[in-house]
């Protein structure tokens, strides 16, 4: 009963909470308002509320018609009279309907038709949130909206057209400005790469504050040239392709917020002698702009995200996950050098199954493939973050440990090699490893020391096998 009534109330504090960003941010949308009728040029209400349903879910619709609701009787109530105060009333439920269905019932096409919700997956994944959230989500708002305002006399049917296309757009330009950044802030992406890049990030920093206090500054610029707003262009792009999309984002709601606020005054991006032209000229912009870098990011993070696919595949024997040759290739030779400049020590292990012949022979090559797998599953457990295993070809296998002594290196070798002759592998026959350790002091020459470690390797064999031989160094 009482986790019951706990549930309950945090599920109206959440309600509360929607309908109270709601309304904040709509009084800010409604600084940039147009007369007639108080339409804005940019609704930041749609985006938060389209990524609060993304992430929140469907439950929290009550805040969103509340806090539209509210909004809107906020803006056009006529407390003078009961007439004033009905058609405020009426109006903000219908609004309050079509920014219901522009949000949630989007979402629910968007996951009726979208394998994933992550618009940031790949293509694929982007143009249905373009085509419900930013397109038929932003006109299902504004028909239900603008046509309310002009039943209740708010707006004239004579401005209806231009009425729609400004609400039908800023609706869009708040969903492209915030949802995204939203949701990419929610994905808790990895922004460590950013360290390795503080220069091209200062140098950026100071390149975008320099362009923002131009625009700021100087909304007006001398004819046939481009406004500062076209320059915004490249920069953007440069950021979503180098800086990722959180920094992009950011930049992009901030231009965004310089070039309404010019608008608003008698010089914009878009000079124009109707002042509802010009805010469509620049939502428009805007849109495109938003659309663009998107596009553009999406696709060069596919590629990343390719590229490394590919690096890992090479890099890493696709059974049992240990590094290839042409991997330990450069391990060894970044190590070769390190001794030779630095004079710190390595050791090399090369270990191969006894009798796996026999497992494939008598169980199969599956069951031989699982003891493959088992095996350098065993052996990565006993490794460090800087000590690497390597698929050398069939059941041998390298072991590379950095800034280890001899002594270090058997005393390894010799744990492994009783980890797995005590594990259970759950077949009817013991698995055993023997090994070969090498530490080079003067050759490092890698065919050179491969061979030492390989005798060695095969000196236990004919000893018995399920034993560590130590090469001669020299």
């Amino acid at each position: 009963m009482q986790e019951t009534t706990k549930n309950t109330l945090h599920y109206w504090l959440e309600i509360i909470g929607v309908a109270l960003v709601y309304i904040a941010t709509a009084k800010i949308g409604q600084v940039f308002a147009i007369p007639p009728g108080n339409i804005t040029p940019v609704w930041l209400p749609s985006g938060i509320m389209l990524a609060l349903v993304l992430i929140r879910g469907y439950h929290i619709w009550p805040g969103i018609f509340a806090g539209a609701f509210v909004g809107n009787v906020w803006a056009y109530i006529d407390l003078t009279s009961i007439d004033g105060v009905m058609r405020a009333m009426t109006s903000g439920t219908v609004n309050g309907l079509g920014d219901v269905l522009a949000s949630v019932g989007m979402v629910y096409l968007l996951r009726r038709i979208s394998v994933t919700s992550d618009i940031f997956e790949d293509l694929p994944s982007l143009w249905p949130f373009l085509l419900l959230g930013a397109f038929l989500g932003p006109l299902i708002s504004a028909l239900f909206g603008v046509t309310s305002l002009a039943a209740m006399g708010f707006v004239s049917w004579d401005t209806y057209v231009s009425s729609l296309v400004t609400w039908w757009t800023g609706d869009a330009v708040g969903v492209f400005l915030l949802t995204p950044l939203i949701l990419f802030f929610h994905r808790k992406s990895d922004i460590s790469f950013l360290a390795n890049r503080r220069v091209e990030l200062s140098f950026y920093l100071i390149v975008f504050t320099s362009l923002c206090s131009f625009m700021w500054f100087n909304s007006s610029w001398p004819e046939p040239l481009p406004a500062p707003l076209f320059f915004t262009v490249p920069i953007l792009l440069w950021a979503v392709l180098r800086l990722g999309f959180r920094v992009t984002f950011i930049s992009t709601l901030l231009i965004a917020a310089i070039a309404i606020w010019s608008s608003s005054h008698p010089q914009g991006p878009f000079p124009n002698q109707s002042k509802i032209i010009s805010i469509i000229e620049l939502q428009l912009y805007l849109s495109i702009v938003i659309v663009s870098v998107m596009v553009v990011g999406i696709v060069s993070a596919q590629r990343d995200r390719l590229f490394k696919e590919l690096q890992l595949k090479h890099d890493h024997d696709l059974l049992t996950g240990a590094y290839t040759r042409s991997c330990f290739i450069r391990l060894f030779d970044s190590e070769a050098q390190r001794l030779l400049r630095y004079g710190t020590q390595f050791c090399l292990i090369m270990f191969d199954i006894d009798y796996f012949k026999k497992v494939n022979d008598n169980l199969g090559h599956e069951t031989g493939d699982e003891v493959l797998r088992v095996v350098c599953l065993v052996i990565n457990k006993e490794l460090r973050d800087i000590d690497s295993l390597t698929r050398w070809g069939g059941e041998e296998f390298l072991i590379l440990l950095p800034s280890t002594t001899l002594d270090g290196g058997y005393q390894f070798s010799e744990r492994c090699r009783e980890k797995i002759a005590q594990y259970d592998f759950h077949i009817n026959q013991q698995i055993t490893i023997s090994l070969g350790l090498v530490q080079p002091k003067k050759d490092v020459a890698m065919k050179n020391t491969l061979k030492k470690v390989d005798d060695a390797m095969y000196l236990s064999k004919h000893n018995g096998r399920n034993q560590t031989t130590v090469a001669d160094s020299e």
